[in-house]
């Protein structure tokens, strides 16, 4: 794949968005699912594609840690997972619900972990309010719609000619093969990048490989 640069991220704030919170916890104090809520309802963002965050602001109180150990984590994370906006730094919803589940298992107080586990399922409403979801499904309507394009339009903006299995000369038939499936990664179903135009026994070859491909 080419070497593209990152995609600036635009971000639009979820903080008048209703979201669909959880009742309480009957385990957590009442004072502590309030601040969990206002916190994440206004920390929250969403970007073009859907794809929610929470700025970093909101860290202490999302992972029952302090400053510190927000940093911390903020700073190991990888680049997929985190991104800034002007001044301000966001970390990826899923990112945030994956720390929050391996602290879950680890030897810290009850109190703390029923805690973690309130600002967990809060942060499930994050990831599915109402915008983000329909955003997400306008987008999915996209993909299966532009889909029986894509060969159409490598060929049209790369002037391919062989097959790019084989070497072989192409054929009518040829396929739009995913290098990174759209089964894997949506997000990369369209993009010609991803896309390379295998003729049909190599294309049929290459996915019979794949599924004799066993647990390591």
């Amino acid at each position: 794949m080419s070497d593209k640069a990152p995609k600036q991220v635009v971000v639009h704030s979820l903080e008048s968005t209703p979201l669909d919170f959880p009742e309480p916890s009957i385990f957590v104090e009442p004072e502590y699912a309030q601040k969990t809520r206002e916190v994440i309802q206004a920390n929250s963002v969403r970007d073009n594609d859907g794809k929610t965050a929470l700025n970093a602001k909101a860290l202490p109180h999302a992972l029952c840690t302090d400053i510190v150990g927000a940093k911390k984590f903020f700073n190991r994370l990888p680049n997929k997972d985190k991104f800034k906006v002007g001044n301000d730094r966001f970390v990826r919803t899923p990112a945030l619900k994956r720390e929050l589940d391996e602290r879950i298992e680890k030897p810290y107080d009850a109190k703390k972990i029923e805690q973690m586990k309130e600002n967990e399922r809060c942060l499930t409403a994050l990831r599915d309010n109402s915008e983000s979801l329909r955003i997400r499904a306008l987008k999915e309507s996209k993909i299966r719609h532009e889909q029986r394009y894509l060969k159409k339009r490598k060929l049209e903006e790369e002037n391919i000619t062989e097959c790019q299995h084989t070497g072989e000369p192409l054929e009518p038939d040829a396929h739009a093969h995913h290098r990174e499936r759209r089964a894997d990664n949506p997000d990369l179903a369209l993009d010609l990048d991803n896309i390379e135009l295998v003729n049909s026994a190599p294309h049929k070859e290459h996915h019979k490989k794949e599924n004799d491909i066993d647990f390591e």
